[in-house]
C-alpha cells in the first residue's frame, strides 16, 4: 500500500525556505557524483589516442566505477541511519578529488586506471544520491518531489558544464590537466558543502503517519516491480550517456558541435528533474513515471531509425530520460515504503540502478564494435524503456500530499 502522509507544522513554501541549505548542498553533492560518467566520454578519445586503448577497455573503468558505487550504495543504505551523514558526504567528496588527482598521474597501465576508479567507487558512494535522498526524506514532506528534483539538478549541471568546459580545456592543455582541474574543483566544494550542512541535524518527524510507518514492513512484490523497472531504464540510458560524445563524433560532427550538443544533455536533465519533481508532488507518481518512460521509448525509437540528422535530438532524448530516472526511483521509494525502511529499500533500488549503469556502457561498446554503429544498442534501449513503462503502471497508486 502507498504511504500517504499529511503536511504538519509548516506550509509547503516555508518547508522549502527552511531547507534551502540542504537543497544547495544536495545539488552540489549530486553534481560531484555525476562527474565521472559524464566526463568518461570526454576522456575516451584522448586516452585511446595516447595509450592505444579501445573504447571497450576504457568503458570497463566506468563499469568498475558503477559496480563499486552499487555495492557502496547498498552498504551505505544499511549503515547511514547510524552514522553522521554530513561526515560521510565530506569524506566521499574528498575521495573523488584524490582519485582525479591520481588519474592525472597514470601511465599506460589499464590495471592502474581501473584500480583508481574502483577506489573512487568503493569510498565515493558516501557522497551520492543515496545519502542526499536520506537528508531530503528527513527535511521535506509536502515538497519532497520538488526537493529531490532540485538536488538531482546537480547531475544536469555536470552534464551541461562538463562538455562545454572540459572539451576545449583538454584540447588546449591536455587530458592530464583536465583530471587535475576536476580534482581541484571537487576539493574546493568540500568545505562549502560542509558549511551548508553544518546546521542541519536529523529532522525526524513524529507525526502519526511516521509512528504507523515504524511498524510496517515493505511489500516485497512492490519492491521487486520497482527494482525491475529501474533496471530497464539504467540499462537503456547508461550506455547512451557514456557513448554520446563518441556517437556524435562518429557521425562526423566537428568538435564544437559535439561539445554544444553534449551540453544539451545537461539542459534536458535539469528541465526533466525539476518538471518531474513538481509533477510528483501533485499527481499519482507511478502513472507519471509510466508516461515519461513511454515517451522516452518513443524518443529512442526515433533516434535509432531516423539516421544521422536524428542524432541532433539524441542529447535531449537521453537527457530527459536520465533526468527522470533517479528522481522516479527515490520518490517512489519514499512514498511506496515506510520511512523506517527507506534507507534499506532505496539501497536495493540504488544498487540496481548502478548495476544497470555499469553494464550498459559495455553493451553499447560491444554493439559498436560488432555492428560498426550504435543503432542496435539504441533499438534494444527502446524496448527496455517500454518495458519499464509497463512495470511502473503495475505499481500501487499514490495519493499526493496536499500542501497547506
Amino acid at each position: 500500500m502507498a504511504a500517504h502522509s499529511a503536511v504538519t507544522g509548516t506550509t509547503a513554501t516555508n518547508e522549502v525556505m527552511a531547507g534551502l541549505p540542504v537543497l544547495l548542498a544536495g545539488l552540489l553533492v549530486n553534481l560531484v557524483f555525476s562527474l565521472p560518467p559524464y566526463t568518461a566520454g570526454i576522456f575516451m578519445v584522448p586516452l585511446g589516442a595516447e595509450f592505444g586503448w579501445s573504447r571497450a577497455e576504457i568503458s570497463v573503468a566506468v563499469t568498475v566505477l558503477t559496480i563499486g558505487m552499487a555495492v557502496g550504495g547498498f552498504v551505505v543504505g544499511r549503515i547511514q541511519d547510524r552514522l553522521d551523514i554530513r561526515l560521510l558526504i565530506a569524506c566521499g567528496m574528498a575521495v573523488y578529488a584524490a582519485a582525479y588527482f591520481a588519474l592525472s598521474r597514470i601511465g599506460a597501465s589499464l590495471g592502474a586506471f581501473w584500480s583508481i576508479f574502483a577506489v573512487m567507487a568503493a569510498l565515493g558512494a558516501m557522497a551520492s544520491p543515496m545519502t542526499v535522498s536520506r537528508i531530503i526524506a528527513d527535511h521535506f514532506n509536502a515538497r519532497r518531489g520538488f526537493a529531490l528534483g532540485f538536488t538531482m539538478v546537480g547531475s544536469g549541471l555536470a552534464a551541461l558544464v562538463a562538455p562545454l568546459t572540459l572539451v576545449p580545456f583538454i584540447h588546449q592543455h591536455g587530458w592530464r590537466a583536465g583530471y587535475i582541474a576536476l580534482g581541484a574543483f571537487v576539493l574546493l566544494l568540500v568545505p562549502f558543502v560542509t558549511i551548508l550542512l553544518a546546521r542541519t541535524g536529523r529532522a525526524e518527524r513524529r507525526d502519526s503517519q511516521a509512528i504507523a510507518d515504524a511498524s510496517r514492513q515493505p511489500d516485497k512484490r512492490v519492491l521487486l516491480t520497482l527494482v525491475a523497472a529501474i533496471a530497464c531504464i539504467s540499462l537503456a540510458v547508461g550506455g547512451a550517456v557514456v557513448h554520446l560524445i563518441p556517437m556524435l563524433t562518429d557521425a562526423g560532427l566537428e568538435r564544437g558541435q559535439v561539445a554544444s550538443l553534449a551540453g544539451l544533455v545537461g539542459a534536458a536533465v535539469i528541465v526533466s528533474r525539476l518538471a518531474v519533481g513538481a509533477i510528483f508532488d501533485r499527481l499519482s507518481s507511478p502513472i507519471v513515471a509510466a508516461t515519461i518512460m513511454a515517451l522516452a521509448s518513443l524518443g529512442f525509437l526515433f533516434v535509432s531509425f531516423s539516421g544521422r540528422h536524428a542524432l541532433y535530438a539524441a542529447p535531449v532524448v537521453v537527457g530527459a530520460a536520465l533526468g527522470a530516472e533517479l528522481d522516479i526511483a527515490a520518490f517512489l521509494t519514499m512514498r511506496l515504503f515506510p520511512r523506517s525502511a527507506y534507507s534499506r529499500c532505496f539501497g536495493t533500488v540504488f544498487f540496481t540502478f548502478q548495476m544497470g549503469l555499469a553494464i550498459s556502457p559495455i553493451i553499447y561498446a560491444l554493439a559498436h564494435d560488432w555492428c560498426g554503429n550504435y543503432q542496435a544498442a539504441l533499438q534494444v534501449s527502446t524496448i527496455l524503456l517500454g518495458a519499464s513503462s509497463v512495470l511502473f503502471s503495475l505499481l500501487p497508486r499514490i495519493r499526493p500530499v496536499a500542501p497547506r
